[in-house]
């Protein structure tokens, strides 16, 4: 007859795996980590426009991003160009924020709504909004219509996509418990939606400032 040796129960928590384990840096060395990459980043900027690696007509070197800074700083005209970036970029995300939540919401809560709306959302969204700089231009001018509509359609498709994931993977038991009229959404996704919209306004805005720019260029030159 054989004895057979059950181990014995254990009472302490279960190990997380050897790979899960988080081994957390000191402060002193994590800080200046986080600001290696970027530093690093900097220097070749610098290094590279010094040295004529970088062309200034595709990128100015530091020290004339600096002086151009300063000179708008001293002539006031710094403060209105950032209140009109403001107030475009506030609108356009207005818009597209509204827009692309309350889509995402309607998805996300009825079949009926994801039939309606989802296909269309899907093609805006493998559509680069850069790729519609011309054709706003084309439809709205040169203004600051197409600037606004531009940020707004750049936003709007991030912001749907994550509202319909964050209303989608809710727990339907949850939603079910939670015995209110207001939609449930998860809120993770609305934070991960709102970081993505705010780095799309910015290559928008830059973007549509930019074109902007070469048009008035191109006009001057052919006057």
């Amino acid at each position: 007859m054989t004895a057979v040796i059950v181990p014995a129960a254990s009472t302490g928590r279960l190990a997380p795996p050897r790979g899960r384990v988080e081994k957390r840096r000191p402060t002193w060395l994590s800080v200046p980590l986080r600001f290696l990459l970027p530093v690093l980043i900097f220097a070749g900027w610098w290094i590279g426009s010094a040295t004529g690696a970088l062309s200034p007509e595709v990128l100015a070197g530091p020290p004339k991003v600096w002086s151009a800074f300063t000179e708008l700083v001293h002539n006031g005209q710094l403060v209105d160009f950032a209140l009109a970036s403001f107030v475009r970029a506030g609108l356009g995300v207005g818009l597209g924020v509204s827009a692309g939540l309350l889509l995402g919401l309607a998805a996300g809560l009825s079949s009926l709504g994801e039939e309606l709306v989802d296909s269309t959302m899907q093609i805006v969204r493998a559509v680069p909004f850069l790729a519609l700089v011309p054709l706003f231009i084309a439809w709205f001018g040169i203004d600051e219509l197409y600037k606004v509509l531009l940020i707004a359609v750049a936003t709007v498709a991030p912001m749907y996509a994550y509202t319909y994931l964050g209303v989608r993977n809710v727990d339907r038991k949850v939603a079910e418990v939670v015995l209110r009229p207001e939609p449930v959404v998860d809120l993770r996704a609305a934070a991960a939606a709102a970081r993505t919209a705010a780095a799309v306004v910015e290559a928008a805005a830059t973007a549509a400032a930019t074109a902007k720019g070469n048009a008035n260029n191109y006009q001057n030159t052919t006057e």
